[in-house]
């Protein structure tokens, strides 16, 4: 049996190099296939290339959203010029700019308005009566003051609950103590008392009022004393400084630098003592460290100048010193200038007769020597 086999010869087939397959790029729709599908559409005829720019700056001119709003870019044809004329371009917008900033006028309320780090100018229009001349040194500007902040106070805090039984008043026996409040539970009142001279300035009152109206608000409307600065305390402080975000904090003590009129300091240490008032006696008391002598100083608020030692005393002063109380007495019914003028005539009086008894002795003319 004969079997036969295919007999089968290699081939080698070669493969065609195909160029390699580029990605599809998607088609954008652009302005002109969307004029001209639309135009196809109507009339299968071209259209001329004028008029289908035409329909794009209509349709460009309708869309505003494009355009660059001419307050805050220059202009296209600036950036064409020559470097010359873009240099005065630049300078042109920076003078538009700075234009710009001088015409817009920062809103600030009258509480922020009230704080020191905010300049003059910028100031709330009301506020600026207390900064100005006097302003707030004058005793009438600031109860002025205090009751205006009472009244924003109790609107927007306390809910116009303390407006009928809260007193401000202004003291200068706390000499250290920006303020106090001080309630009667019998009446349901509360007294609040503000140093004038550690509160000298509107930004301590604004905020040492609202510190001592929180007080108040404990006693009367929550009904509840010797609480301090408790929980009580610090529900009312959370909720102004809620109202009021843009104030300071309320704390607990103040941090005050009180200015001073008088500063005794050590002449050999040079350790000072500040007072309201002259207390210490220079020739008498002494440094308690070194036991050196005091130098007093007078406190102008800008540099410590040396006081010039006191005048001595005329013999008009002596005379109404030694006279004063005796002719007072002597007197009772004159009142205290009719008593000077007395007293002054009287004087004339004692002058005239000294003069008398010890008259001057001239050398005679012919011993003078010209």
């Amino acid at each position: 049996m004969i079997v036969l086999q295919e007999h089968r010869t290699v081939k080698t087939i070669k493969c065609e190099e195909k160029p390699p397959t580029e990605p599809k790029r998607k088609k954008r729709n652009s302005i002109k296939e969307f004029i001209c599908n639309s135009s196809s559409a109507s009339s299968g005829e071209d259209e001329d290339p004028s008029e289908f720019y035409s329909k794009v700056n209509r349709i460009i001119d309708k869309d505003l959203s494009w355009r660059k709003p001419e307050e805050d870019y220059s202009s296209d044809e600036s950036s064409q010029l020559s470097s010359s004329s873009s240099s005065s371009s630049s300078s042109e917008n920076d003078e538009r700019i700075i234009r710009k900033k001088k015409d817009t006028k920062i809103s600030i309320n009258f509480l922020e308005s009230l704080s020191n780090y905010v300049p003059l100018e910028d100031k709330h229009f009301d506020t600026k009566q207390y900064f100005i001349r006097t302003g707030f040194k004058n005793k009438n500007k600031r109860q002025e003051l205090a009751e205006k902040l009472f009244s924003m106070y109790d609107q927007d805090v306390f809910s116009s609950k303390l407006s009928d039984k809260v007193t401000i008043v202004w003291s200068g026996r706390l000499t250290a103590t920006a303020g106090h409040c001080t309630t009667r539970r019998s009446s349901q009142t509360a007294t609040v008392t503000l140093s004038h001279k550690v509160c000298d300035s509107p930004e301590r009152c604004r905020d040492t009022l609202l510190h001592e109206l929180c007080h108040a608000a404990v006693s009367l409307i929550d009904n509840v004393t010797d609480q301090g600065h408790g929980p009580l305390w610090r529900k009312w402080t959370h909720k102004a400084e809620r109202c009021y975000p843009y104030l300071p904090a309320i704390s607990v003590k103040h941090t005050y630098d009180i200015a001073y009129k008088f500063i005794y300091r050590c002449i050999q240490c040079r350790y000072e003592v500040q007072r309201h008032s002259k207390s210490l006696n220079i020739e008498i008391d002494c440094c308690g460290k070194c036991m050196g002598k005091f130098e007093l100083l007078l406190n102008n608020n800008k540099t410590n100048e040396v006081q010039t030692p006191k005048k001595t005393l005329t013999r008009y002063n002596l005379f109404i010193k030694e006279h004063f109380q005796t002719t007072k007495q002597a007197q009772p019914h004159l009142s205290t200038p009719q008593l000077m003028k007395h007293l002054s005539q009287e004087y004339r009086k004692t002058m005239e007769q000294q003069q008398q008894q010890n008259p001057i002795d001239l050398p005679d003319l012919e011993q003078l020597k010209i």
